[in-house]
């Protein structure tokens, strides 16, 4: 693959990401991005002030909420598509902060999502839907866009780049 198309299509994927992170933000409530705390709760001190400490706060105060949880099908895809994107070496490695390909993680990330989505088929929200969706026909795409990249600049019946293991 040229240098100029292996830019296009990390351009066009990177586009493709920050759109689908932009749906996924837009989607979650305002709570979880943590702009809506829960109120404080009554304290014994808060009844003893009286009427007039009681008139400073409100009539009949709220029961304190629970934050909503971080934990989402979303989350669990976002993080397979991580791994995914991890394995195609379109993401830093944190031990060397250089991307690595390892197409068997990749693989593995890829084939997990599918599993997701064959398991859920119509039991999925629709945005849960078309990111699973998207994802997956995108990190598909690129797999096989590296794998036969490697395959041709590899002589017949080479190894599957891999991260090599850490010194």
């Amino acid at each position: 693959m040229s240098d100029s198309g292996k830019k296009k299509v990390d351009e066009d994927w990177k586009r493709q990401a920050e759109e689908e992170k932009a749906k996924i933000d837009s989607a979650l409530p305002r709570s979880v991005a943590g702009a809506e705390e829960a109120p404080p709760a009554a304290t014994p001190s808060d009844a003893a002030a009286g009427p007039e400490g009681a008139a400073e706060k409100d009539a009949a105060p709220e029961p304190a909420r629970r934050p909503t949880s971080r934990v989402s099908f979303i989350s669990l895809l976002e993080q397979l598509a991580a791994q995914a994107m991890a394995g195609l070496g379109q993401m830093p490695d944190p031990r060397t902060g250089r991307p690595m390909v390892d197409l068997e993680l990749a693989r593995d990330a890829i084939d997990m999502l599918a599993l997701l989505e064959e398991k859920t088929r119509g039991n999925l929200e629709p945005d849960e839907k078309m990111m699973i969706e998207e994802a997956l026909h995108s990190l598909q795409q690129a797999f096989l866009a590296i794998q036969q990249a490697y395959e041709r600049s590899q002589p017949a019946g080479g190894p599957p780049p891999e991260t090599p293991p850490s010194s």
